[in-house]
């Protein structure tokens, strides 16, 4: 089905197509009862956007439209600096729906569970993966590992035509080096490395956000 325009809101219907259409958290949502992920307020990220999911699926095509109202009704509760009526970034609507969602089924937990145990979340178990981050100095035996939790890649595609280019210029090694040498924590000096990010778990549904724009002086983009 498709969905309303409640005023400007372009930005948060694209994103709950997209969401409508993932099939495991279509699945979710079409074998989910109410409050069996979260409490199911009102104000529930999770349960509301399980509810509308399942709404739009169910829906007759050919007896017209959804209205997300539910949806627009928790804006405030998505990020407070949203507004109805104002156009507000897609991907910002969509990391911070997909945050709120996951933090609402940690909300019974007192108090905050740790890593392991959050990691279980239904929404972290569908968009959820694990970033490492690789420095290797040189001339020194110094190397170190970061990892973070990530639900979205950001890609720039300025430069590349192909989605698989861009994952390629994600991961690529950086040297760091002159003006952007790094502190090695083993000697406290400033040294050449070389850093590269890397992917060292894959969530189960990837999702990208295209960087279409770049900025590089004035008038330019």
């Amino acid at each position: 089905a498709g969905l309303v325009n409640l005023g400007n809101t372009c930005f948060m219907n694209s994103v709950l197509q997209c969401l409508a259409h993932t099939p495991p958290l279509a699945e979710v949502a079409l074998e989910s009862q109410p409050g069996q992920f979260s409490a199911g307020q009102s104000d529930d990220s999770l349960s509301v956007t399980l509810a509308h999911i399942k709404k739009v699926l169910n829906q007759n095509t050919h007896h017209g439209q959804v209205a997300p109202r539910p949806l627009t009704n928790i804006l405030k509760v998505i990020n407070k600096r949203f507004k109805l009526g104002r156009q507000e970034d897609s991907h910002e609507y969509l990391r911070c729906l997909l945050d709120a969602m996951h933090e609402t089924c940690l909300k019974p937990y007192k108090p905050t569970p740790p890593a392991d145990l959050a990691a279980t979340t239904v929404v972290n178990r569908i968009f959820g993966g694990k970033l490492r981050s690789r420095i290797e100095c040189h001339g020194v035996d110094f190397e170190s590992s970061t990892y973070e939790d990530f639900m979205d890649l950001s890609l720039e595609i300025t430069r590349a035509p192909t989605l698989l280019r861009a994952l390629q210029h994600f991961t690529a090694k950086e040297v760091l080096d002159g003006d952007n040498m790094y502190r090695c924590p083993k000697n406290k000096k400033m040294v050449k490395a070389v850093k590269q990010i890397t992917i060292e778990t894959a969530p189960n549904v990837l999702t990208i956000h295209l960087k279409r724009f770049q900025y590089g002086g004035v008038g330019s983009k």
